[in-house]
């Protein structure tokens, strides 16, 4: 069975702005300033800047592939 990419798209829209069973990423985000976003809390392995970015390097890359753009295969460990 394959999903048309627009079908994607649009999931992946959904998931990010608030529909369905999902919090606005947005939203969630506008009272944390520059300091908390970079802070690395006591045992996690990353910040909240570094989990924006990493969610926005996968969000591209698949939305790259689904549109037919050539994109090389990320790092294995992809964390920015």
């Amino acid at each position: 069975m394959t999903i048309a990419p627009d079908v994607v798209r649009e999931a992946i829209v959904h998931a990010l702005s608030g529909h369905y069973s999902h919090m606005d990423v947005r939203k969630s985000l506008e009272t944390v300033d520059a300091k908390v976003a970079g802070h690395v809390p006591a045992g996690s392995p990353h910040s909240i800047f570094q989990i924006v970015n990493h969610m926005i390097f996968w969000q591209e890359f698949f939305l790259e592939r689904l549109a037919g753009t050539p994109v090389p295969e990320p790092d294995e460990d992809r964390w920015l």
